[in-house]
């Protein structure tokens, strides 16, 4: 045997970083020794007397304490350590009592080694058997006791001196069981605690290195997908044949699903990194149910199904909250609801009860769809779980959508919960508090200039005037150029006015050479990224007093707390890519007002 194995054989090793079950062996290792050593040894004390009297039980008192050196060679056959305290403190309290019975009764010394048995079981067991082993250590004394004018007297004469002297002994065995087990658990804990420490500094770097890489892999795969899904959205509005256009809304229909997937990937691994930051900002609550509502309109005409939504009357006009991830929660249980429904209706129920400045808000999305088996319930807020586990299910997912809603449902201190009888439809409750808000801040809408043009009579008198509209002026800061060309395709060119320029350095010398009434930065660019070129076109227009020009993060990197970043950089809104042509649209005239009178920049 190597010495190391001889070390780890009398100092069992921590296995799988299970420092408590190392110290427990330990403990029992090193007791089960002094047992087999001290008990042999008392055993054999007083041998002339004891034997003369007591042959037969004189050599099981000497010779069965060094049963207890099978301990050390069970542990290292074993990794049952509760197996081996068992044998140990089973064995032991046969031998104590049978010692007693056999001779003394409670007047035996072997009952005062009972006190440190029930200390033993605490170590070796746990708290609950150790409470357990003192019942049975007080019930047995009770039992002794009682039978004391039954059992045959000790050998030894009985007196208070004996008595202490015993119970000292008894004490000091209790003591010494304490202190040896306090000072190993010690030790190893120190030792846990240090490898905890350690492995909490190499988890939070392996935590930093994966969302580094899901940033990178999200920012790589979003960049392509924008030109995928921007150029197939532009193909169906061209004229197209009917199987080139099967072929383009294929093509923009599986790119959505699959991005669909990659959203909920970084969610999740959001969600357990503990980066989900959510925000408490004031919004309209029936605004939002019904741009929600509106967002379904036309698949439950699709799919020739009645869409109810119901909203309590008495909700407040306005709350606070993430209304991003509301919405993100909402739109995954009617999406689910539209999913698994063929036939009947799609219900949202949305009522509240108001409590000291907040609102307790129930989201009920109820579905008359295929259902959910009872014992399946649990399931479905599993990561990656689906009602249809095998690979002939109907219904295609990657199962994250619920695991995802009812993560962030809890962040927000709520819950989502599910009832359902099978092929009888489903019903999902959302359910959180959030506080009533007052007021709402509106973004900003830049009021924009109109040029009066003079018109004339062929002889030059006036004949009147007409407002000139001119073409909004659009830079685009973009390196990519599937981008570019995505970007300028989704814009109307009869409307706005295009510049794009390849980096941040010649994105801010456009700005400061020309006028511009909006920027569109996209973040990693060569030579003077997003953030730089913000902060610089910020610093311009302080430096010069220029108008503040609305700046447009349009990034793929879409990972938590870019929107934060963008806006601490300087800018003002944030488009994650891909981007969607009516996406587009809505973000260049809600800062721009395209809907009002453009200024004459001839």
């Amino acid at each position: 045997m190597s010495p190391s194995a001889v070390t780890q054989f009398f100092w069992p090793p921590v296995i799988d970083g299970d420092y408590l079950d190392a110290a427990r062996k330990r403990c029992l290792l090193v007791i089960s020794i002094a047992a087999a050593i001290i008990g042999s040894l008392s055993g054999w004390r007083n041998f002339d007397a004891s034997f003369a009297a007591y042959p037969v039980q004189t050599l099981i008192a000497g010779l069965g304490p060094l049963v207890f050196l099978a301990c050390p060679v069970l542990i290292a056959r074993t990794r049952n350590v509760r197996g081996v305290a068992w044998f140990f403190l089973g064995f032991s309290y046969v031998g104590f009592v049978a010692v007693a019975v056999i001779a003394g009764g409670m007047f035996s010394r072997s009952t005062f080694f009972l006190l440190p048995w029930a200390v033993m079981a605490t170590l070796f067991l746990g708290w609950k058997e150790g409470v357990g082993a003192a019942i049975l250590v007080f019930c047995t004394y009770l039992v002794l006791y009682s039978l004391r004018g039954a059992i045959a007297p000790s050998v030894y004469e009985m007196s208070i001196d004996v008595l202490s002297h015993w119970l000292v002994v008894g004490l000091s065995m209790t003591l010494a069981m304490l202190i040896t087990g306090a000072a190993i658990f010690q030790r190893e804990m120190e030792l846990a605690a240090v490898k905890l420490c350690e492995a909490r500094t190499e988890a939070v770097s392996a935590n930093r290195a994966k969302s580094d890489f899901l940033a990178m892999m999200s920012h790589e795969i979003r960049t392509p997908m924008n030109g995928v899904l921007g150029m197939a959205e532009m193909l169906e509005d061209t004229e197209l044949t009917d199987q080139q256009r099967l072929y383009a809304e294929t093509i923009t229909s599986s790119g959505a699903s699959l991005m669909t997937i990659i959203n909920d990937i970084l969610d999740l691994s959001k969600v357990e990194a503990g980066g989900i930051s959510l925000t408490n900002k004031p919004f309209a609550l029936r605004s939002f149910l019904e741009q929600i509502s509106m967002l379904f309109k036309l698949r439950a005409n699709q799919q020739q199904l009645d869409l109810i939504i119901e909203i309590d009357e008495n909700l407040p006009d306005h709350i606070s909250g993430d209304v991003g991830r509301i919405r993100q929660i909402l739109i995954n249980l009617i999406g689910n609801a539209f999913k698994f429904t063929e036939q009947g209706h799609i219900k949202i129920k949305v009522s509240g009860a108001a409590i000291a400045g907040d609102i307790d808000l129930s989201f009920v999305v109820e579905d008359t769809g295929i259902g959910i088996p009872e014992d399946k319930l649990d399931d479905i807020f599993k990561k990656f779980e689906q009602v249809e586990g095998s690979t002939t299910r109907r219904f295609d997912g990657a199962g994250l959508g619920l695991a995802i809603s009812r993560q962030l449902a809890h962040a927000m201190g709520g819950d989502i919960t599910a009832q359902s009888v099978c092929r009888d439809g489903c019903i999902f409750t959302f359910k959180v508090t959030l506080p009533v808000a007052t007021a709402i801040d509106l973004s900003p809408v830049r009021e924009r200039e109109t040029s009066i043009v003079i018109t004339q009579h062929e002889d030059g008198s006036p004949s009147g005037t007409e407002l000139k509209t001119s073409r909004i002026r659009v830079l685009i800061a973009e390196d990519n150029d599937v981008n570019r060309l995505v970007m300028k395709s989704m814009i109307d060119d009869a409307r706005y006015e295009l510049c794009f320029a390849v980096n941040g350095v010649k994105a801010l010398a456009a700005y400061k050479a020309a006028a511009f009434d909006i920027v569109l930065m996209d973040v990693s660019m060569p030579e003077m990224d997003g953030h730089e070129t913000a902060r610089a076109i910020r610093n311009f227009e302080r430096e010069t007093a220029a108008l503040r020009t609305p700046i447009v993060c349009v990034t793929a990197h879409a990972f938590e707390g870019q929107r934060e970043k963008t806006l601490a950089a300087g800018m003002d809104d944030y488009l994650a890519k891909p981007i969607r042509k009516e996406q587009l649209a809505a973000m260049l005239s809600k800062w721009t007002g395209a809907g009002r009178k453009a200024r004459d920049v001839a």
